[in-house]
């Protein structure tokens, strides 16, 4: 009958009410926690580290030590190389005679010729050949200072107090080698490290690695 249908129709709606799976925004949340997997150091394993660090600079030390020596004679190098340059096209441009010479007073109001390369050089023209600067006649082209540290420059040839420039860029009886080094000029391996600039008859210099027949002092 029509009532005994409904009356079943509601008994197993209710029974879906009652027996219905509770939704998941309705379930209690479960925090799950995993173990710290961080921790600190102990003492056995700071000191091995310690010890590596040691270790690690240690042996690195002498390798970087070399590399900034080689670049200082590098630089050195390339600095008289280019007051070379500068000299001698001061020669042919102003058509007089153009000095490099080592001064141990290269800074000073009136600097002289004098003591080693190393100490510092400058350049000036040298119109009347008395090797001095006598303004304002000659001008004073460049002052460079020492060059510091355990840098050293030796000479083959007529270099050892001056190199003269003729008006046309030559320097007779002037040309040679220059030979800069440091402290490690007796280690055969760091020979190669050494520079040689080389100054030609014609005024042109040229920058060479060393090869261990010029001497540095």
């Amino acid at each position: 009958s029509e009532s005994s249908a409904g009356g079943g129709a509601r008994s197993l709606s209710f029974r879906l009410v009652l027996f219905s799976v509770p939704s998941v925004s309705n379930r209690p949340h479960t925090l799950r926690t995993c173990p710290s997997l961080q921790r600190g150091l102990t003492l056995t394993e700071l000191i091995v580290v310690i010890a590596l660090v040691g270790i690690t600079t240690t042996m690195a030390a002498p390798s970087f030590s070399n590399l900034l020596k080689n670049q200082r004679i590098t630089a050195a190098s390339n600095e008289l190389l280019t007051s070379l340059m500068l000299a001698r096209s001061s020669a042919i441009t102003t058509r007089g005679q153009t000095v490099i010479c080592p001064s141990s007073n290269s800074a000073a109001a009136k600097p002289a010729c004098g003591g080693s390369w190393e100490d510092g050089w400058i350049v000036f023209t040298d119109l009347d050949g008395d090797g001095e600067v006598t303004p304002p006649q000659e001008t004073l082209w460049e002052q460079h200072p020492a060059l510091g540290g355990t840098i050293k420059i030796g000479t083959v040839g007529n270099l050892a107090t001056r190199v003269r420039f003729q008006p046309i860029g030559t320097v007779p009886g002037f040309n040679g080698t220059f030979a800069i080094c440091d402290d490690r000029a007796d280690d055969s391996a760091q020979r190669a490290n050494m520079r040689e600039v080389v100054l030609a008859f014609a005024g042109r210099a040229r920058v060479e690695k060393g090869n261990g027949e010029t001497a540095c002092p």
